[in-house]
């Protein structure tokens, strides 16, 4: 008779940097222009010699639910409207 170890679920908060080229499917330097242009995420310092990307800003940006160009470094929310204005009858 085996018994199963539940396995706890992991919250993951922060994507190192390789976690981040892997997941947004972009180059390191790919991110650095569009970071420098404020349109991703910026990084946050983890350790002294590690940075990386805060998990559910990398999940917003891909999933397009953010227009990182308006936002104040990446920290504040701009949701992008895709409803139509106005109502058809």
């Amino acid at each position: 008779m085996t018994s199963s170890i539940p396995i706890p679920c992991v919250t993951r908060y922060f994507y190192d940097f390789e976690e981040t080229i892997l997941t947004c499917n972009l180059s390191r330097s790919s991110i650095d222009r569009l970071e420098k242009k404020n349109e991703f995420p910026k990084r946050v310092k983890l350790t002294s010699k590690k940075v990386g990307f805060r998990a559910s800003e990398i999940e917003e940006w891909c999933s397009g639910k953010r227009d990182w160009s308006v936002s104040n470094r990446g920290y504040t929310s701009a949701v992008i409207n895709t409803k139509p204005q106005g109502g058809v009858r």
